[in-house]
């Protein structure tokens, strides 16, 4: 099936293990949670570089590492509670069912994108993946990224909930629009550079002890604070001047942003918010 592009709505029945007449708990947030839509989806080959997408409106998405080739993905949407009363229009009456999450996935040439059809309510994504594997992760509303034991490239954006990554080693480019950016890198590639970004929360990456890079440091309202020796770089405390446009106008100005080095230096890595604090840590 090399080649060829496979749209999983429903990847073979036995997998899927939603049911109807499922016994669904209610929560005190008027939701309800029924048990997970599941879909065991192979990747076409053995060898190889992994990549996977995930995009959901509304919901959060939680990555595993596990030691299998397939991708197993969990979905549980948020669903209201049924109305006691269900109200008539027109001499017509409500009709009332969840249905499925709309969970799919689409695989082609070891490359996977993984979304959600229904818009109507949050749902909640867990996938078990290969531990080698780069990421491409996208949430808007209503849920927070997690990631955990992953070895690649990690591009991470989550509107309005926090990033948390765990156990990782690679690359990461993360940015948290309204929440916080947590994330913990046992090793670094080192020819690659790497962003942790917010608006409106804190950055707080642990690094390894011995890792080189260059960083910039920034912040508008918050405090930069670190365990790292970090050698400020003086240069970029002079005048910067930005070339004009067709009308012969430029700008010129000072940077606001802290440059400096760990170990002696190397790719740039990225340290910015604009209401937070800024946290780098050396790992245990």
């Amino acid at each position: 099936m090399k080649n060829e592009c496979i749209k999983v709505i429903g990847l073979l029945l036995l997998s899927l293990s939603h049911s109807i007449t499922a016994q669904e708990a209610d929560s005190e947030e008027g939701e309800s949670y029924p048990a997970p839509d599941i879909l065991n989806v192979p990747f076409f080959e053995e060898g190889g570089p992994k990549h996977l997408s995930v995009h959901v409106m509304k919901g959060g998405i939680t990555v595993i590492a596990h030691e299998k080739n397939d991708v197993r993905i969990e979905a549980v949407g948020r669903y209201k509670k049924h109305r006691k009363s269900p109200p008539e229009k027109d001499g017509l009456k409500l009709i009332q069912g969840r249905g499925s999450s709309g969970v799919y996935a689409e695989v082609k040439d070891n490359k996977m994108e993984v979304g959600v059809e229904n818009w109507k309510y949050a749902v909640d994504l867990t996938l078990l993946v290969p531990r080698e594997i780069s990421l491409d992760l996208n949430s808007v509303n209503d849920g927070n990224i997690v990631v955990r034991g992953i070895t690649g490239e990690m591009e991470i954006e989550c509107i309005n909930g926090s990033i948390e990554v765990y156990e990782a080693k690679g690359a990461v480019l993360a940015h948290a629009l309204n929440r916080d950016v947590k994330v913990e890198l046992l090793e670094v590639y080192p020819e690659k550079s790497m962003s942790f970004t917010s608006m409106n929360g804190d950055i707080d990456v642990t690094l390894p002890q011995a890792i080189q890079a260059n960083v910039k440091l920034d912040t508008f309202t918050g405090d930069i604070l670190s365990d790292f020796e970090i050698e400020i770089d003086e240069n970029h405390s002079k005048p910067v001047v930005e070339g004009s446009d067709k009308k012969g106008r430029y700008r010129i100005g000072f940077d606001k942003a802290i440059y400096g080095s760990l170990n002696g230096g190397g790719e740039l890595y990225r340290f910015e918010t604009h209401n937070g604090d800024i946290m780098i840590r050396k790992a245990k």
